[in-house]
């Protein structure tokens, strides 16, 4: 009886062990699991990184075209600005050279009026 008894107690044992070493399994399985769905390969690695650079490239790209068109803005301001002054410099211009026929003439003219007066004197 017991050796029946000592059978038992190491069946008991034996099933205890045997449902734990199950339990521990079975968590180990799924740890496993979901270790590999939640890891990436190095392919899917390459595909998200690849797909991050083209998303920086395209974010690159929209910001150096609007600077680019800023800088278009800018420069067919100043451009406008440039032929504005070039037109008033040739207006000034003209106007230089019309000062300077005028004192010419003024200056012939009051020579005139003293030689006319220097001859009604003499």
């Amino acid at each position: 009886m017991q050796e029946v008894e000592k059978r038992k107690s190491q069946l008991v044992f034996a099933l205890a062990a045997f449902k734990k070493a199950n339990i521990v399994g079975a968590c180990v399985i799924d740890k496993m699991a979901k270790d590999e769905l939640m890891s990436t390969s190095e392919e899917q690695q390459r595909m998200l990184r690849k797909r991050r650079d083209k998303r920086g490239l395209a974010d690159t790209a929209i910001i150096s075209s609007d600077k680019v068109n800023g800088t278009k803005d800018e420069l067919e301001q100043q451009q406008q600005a440039i032929i504005l002054s070039g037109k008033l410099l040739g207006k000034y211009g003209r106007r230089e050279v019309t000062d300077k026929a005028l004192l010419t003439l003024a200056f012939i003219f009051f020579l005139a009026c003293v030689a006319y007066v220097l001859q009604k004197r003499l």
